[in-house]
């Protein structure tokens, strides 16, 4: 029977038994601990015997930095050290792919790095370099104040033991925990997303709470790789994130007799203390996101958009969510759920009345590039809707 430090690592005999001469191995997501303890059983009888092979830890802050050079983007990695440190503080589970995200995110905010072409923040040893550089824990590790507990209190253990164990964060926390640097304080984003998530509820599986965390997730997407889109016009991601959050709430698709959501989406803006000005631009925005309105209002939608940037990347958000894989399934569902006499072979006639002209009106680059992926998915499945309904031709 063994025993090792949970830090311990990859096993290296040589490093283990020598920590002057261990080298750090970050890729094994652990800090190489050689604490070793041994218990065998001697043999022929009942006894057991202690081995201490290697009885001193050695991580934290003794871990070797000779090696290290100097960080390539100083400011940047403060900044992102800064932010890591608190979201450590609250508890929080920092990943890897949230910390390269995070990453990304400053590189586009901060302005010394403005006109510069983005690094590879995806390179694995720029991740170890930085947690190297900052002493900071690999995976996922969380650190986490211990209460202590009085066992002559039975309240206090029964509290203990009834305790709600500690739950990792979805995907939709790790996106939204993104947009909080965004709404300082979380006043409007946190109070928008419970209201949105208990309005979509009611809706069927093609416009629902998913659908609504796609779209913000791609509208994200877009804005960090086009910036500043559409010209010279920066984007307030304050709008676009609460315009994707928003564009579904004014769908006359689903609006109930005698509702009549014409400013529901600027008076709940205003209800949690959001600006007047921000609150009608939003509401703006999220009536013309859709495709139906801007066939209908071709000259207007674009006034508003060439004023509005934001307004182009939550529509190329919300239509790259209609195509590819995700969007033949919500078309199937919606078929179901609000056109049940056109059948499946309805829906299939909707992806070239509708659906595979989308990718044409992108307005974003990045937009028509992942439009031409997701097309040309639509495109395929459809071919072998025709080949498979062939048998009975």
């Amino acid at each position: 029977m063994i025993m090792q430090c949970v830090l311990a690592g990859a096993p290296r005999p040589k490093q283990i038994t020598d920590p002057e001469k261990r080298t750090r191995n970050r890729r094994s997501r652990k800090l190489g601990c050689p604490v070793k303890i041994r218990l065998q059983k001697k043999k022929f009888t009942s006894e057991w015997v202690v081995y201490i092979v290697h009885g001193q830890h050695n991580h934290g802050t003794d871990r070797p930095k000779a090696h290290l050079k100097p960080a390539e983007y100083p400011e940047l990695e403060d900044a992102l050290h800064e932010w890591h440190v608190a979201e450590l503080a609250k508890g929080n589970k920092v990943h890897g792919a949230t910390i390269k995200g995070r990453a990304r995110a400053l590189w586009y905010d901060m302005p010394q790095y403005s006109g510069r072409p983005l690094p590879n923040f995806e390179e694995m040893k720029w991740l170890d370099d930085y947690r190297l550089r900052y002493d900071m824990p690999g995976g996922t590790k969380v650190f986490r104040r211990l209460d202590v507990i009085d066992l002559n209190d039975p309240e206090a253990v029964a509290a203990a033991q009834n305790a709600t164990p500690f739950l990792p964060h979805s995907k939709e926390d790790r996106l939204f925990a993104t947009l909080e640097r965004h709404f300082p304080g979380g006043k409007i984003l946190d109070p928008i997303r419970k209201f949105v998530k208990g309005y979509m509820s009611r809706f069927d599986a093609s416009h629902d709470w998913n659908h609504i965390l796609r779209v913000v997730g791609l509208a994200r997407q877009i804005l960090q790789q086009e910036s500043p889109p559409l010209g010279q016009m920066r984007c307030d991601a304050q709008v676009v994130y609460l315009t994707a959050l928003l564009h579904d709430i004014c769908d006359h698709k689903y609006a109930k007799p005698g509702e009549s959501p014409e400013n529901l989406i600027a008076e709940t803006l205003l209800q949690h203390d959001a600006p007047v000005e921000l609150a009608m631009k939003v509401q703006l925005l999220a009536k013309n996101v859709s495709y139906s309105n801007e066939m209908k209002n071709k000259r207007v939608v674009k006034a508003i958009m060439d004023a509005n940037p934001e307004l182009a990347i939550v529509q190329d958000a919300d239509r790259l969510d209609a195509i590819g894989a995700i969007g033949i399934g919500r078309s199937f569902t919606f078929g179901g759920a609000k056109q049940p006499d056109r059948g499946m072979d309805g829906t299939i006639e909707h992806f070239t009345e509708k659906l595979e002209r989308l990718e044409g009106l992108m307005k974003t680059e990045t937009g028509r590039k992942m439009a031409r992926q997701r097309t040309e998915r639509l495109q395929t499945f459809r071919s072998w809707w025709v080949e498979e309904n062939a048998v009975f031709a």
